[in-house]
């Protein structure tokens, strides 16, 4: 549909405005839209045929019908709307009454319209009231009125332009409904994967989070009632640590994504340093690394400028480091690339040498949807946000990420951000 027939169609809708509402209006204007167009080619004929009287009728009828419009477009969808419906049934009946030529079947394609647009049960009644009378008394005096016959042809045109109308309106407004209709029924499936989603979010939360947990209070209480003595606590307080850190991180990833969801995700983008950052993330990570002997090779000291919202950046690397630290096996390795390559983006690669993923979990792992957190080489745990947050913040940074992986060789995640047009500088 053309871009003018489609603003015509339209006119007077709103997004303040229900589906129903819209949906009539929009009905409103095929039919002025179209009756409008015939009416004016009729009008021009019957000029050219010399047959002003009918030209004048056809003009008017014209007129009435853009009023519609114009009553849509400053949304009077009441008394103004009503009274020209009334008009434009007095018209078509004189129509009908001085060339007996069909047209006072149109007044029941504006009851139709009226029973479409009114909710007042006032106006219906009024509408089709007046117009009743006017179509039984046309019918009954056309005959004898007539000052001109209309032809059989004519006669018969009239008549299949009056159900091309009909039709057309009808078929629009079932189009739309069932749009409407379909529109409610993905609203209601996103609703219910969202509920289950949050429902089994929570059931991860309740058992991850309340692990670390458990086991710190009932250290304690040991502790106090002196069943464990203070050397046993020493030695318990390590593991008590990394428990609790890993209670923080997934605290923290779990934060962002009620923000995201609740908020949208903002993006504030800024000109950064990305090997200062990274430099940040390894040095907050070391007790996890040294926890299990890990070392991270990591060799770029220049600076590689990028432009991106900073706390996203920080976010997906400590997710994709912390990832690494806990599928990699004790006294493993995990390697920081930064590729500048020749184009506008900047990839880092994070790889391990760890546990790897399964073939079959691999094309859902940046799913919308929660998945169960695999436990790590030693049973760390997660609450199966990680990836989802951080595809959504390099995404929405203008990058892209990646993951190859392979059971017992390890993961590779590499994702791309925007690279900065400016000068370097550390921030």
């Amino acid at each position: 549909m053309p871009h003018f027939v489609q603003k015509l169609m339209n006119t007077g809708t709103s997004a303040e405005l229900d589906f129903i509402k819209n949906a009539r209006i929009k009905v409103i204007n095929l039919a002025a839209l179209l009756g409008g167009s015939v009416s004016f080619l009729f009008s021009i004929l019957n000029v050219l045929n010399k047959n002003y009287l009918l030209a004048c009728i056809n003009v008017s009828t014209l007129l009435l019908l853009l009023g519609l419009l114009y009553c849509n477009f400053r949304q009077s969808f009441l008394k103004g709307p009503a009274i020209i419906m009334v008009l434009i049934s007095a018209v078509l009946c004189l129509n009908g009454v001085l060339y007996n030529n069909n047209m006072e079947f149109y007044v029941l394609l504006v009851v139709g319209l009226g029973l479409v647009l009114f909710d007042n049960l006032r106006i219906i009644l009024m509408i089709l009231f007046f117009n009743s009378i006017l179509f039984l008394v046309s019918n009954k005096l056309a005959p004898h009125t007539v000052i001109e016959q209309a032809t059989e042809n004519r006669r018969f045109i009239n008549l299949l332009i009056w159900l091309v109308l009909l039709l057309s309106c009808l078929y629009t407004f079932k189009k739309q409904s069932l749009t409407y209709l379909a529109s409610l029924e993905k609203a209601n499936e996103n609703l219910k994967a969202s509920n289950q989603a949050k429902e089994k979010l929570f059931s991860i939360v309740a058992h991850d989070m309340r692990s670390p947990l458990n086991s710190l209070s009932t250290t304690l209480e040991l502790l106090d009632n002196a069943y464990i003595t203070p050397e046993k606590f020493k030695q318990l307080s390590g593991l008590l640590a990394n428990q609790t850190k890993h209670l923080n991180e997934n605290m923290e990833v779990l934060l962002k994504w009620a923000h995201s969801q609740l908020k949208g995700i903002e993006v504030h983008p800024r000109h950064i340093n990305l090997v200062t950052h990274i430099a940040e993330i390894v040095s907050l990570l070391k007790p996890l690394m040294e926890f299990k002997h890990i070392s991270i090779y990591f060799s770029t000291a220049e600076p590689v400028m990028v432009f991106a919202d900073p706390e996203h950046v920080k976010l997906v690397l400590r997710n994709l480091l912390t990832n690494a630290i806990k599928f990699s096996h004790p006294n493993g390795n995990i390697d920081i690339i930064i590729n500048k390559g020749s184009g506008k983006q900047i990839w880092v690669q994070v790889k391990d040498y760890g546990m790897g993923i399964a073939p079959e979990v691999l094309p859902g792992i940046f799913s919308t949807s929660v998945l169960p957190s695999a436990p790590g080489t030693q049973n760390e745990k997660g609450i199966g946000l990680g990836l989802q947050l951080i595809k959504e913040f390099i995404t929405r940074n203008g990058g892209v990420i990646l993951v190859k992986s392979k059971p017992g060789e390890g993961s590779t995640f590499s994702f791309s951000l925007p690279a900065s047009d400016q000068q370097a500088f550390l921030l």
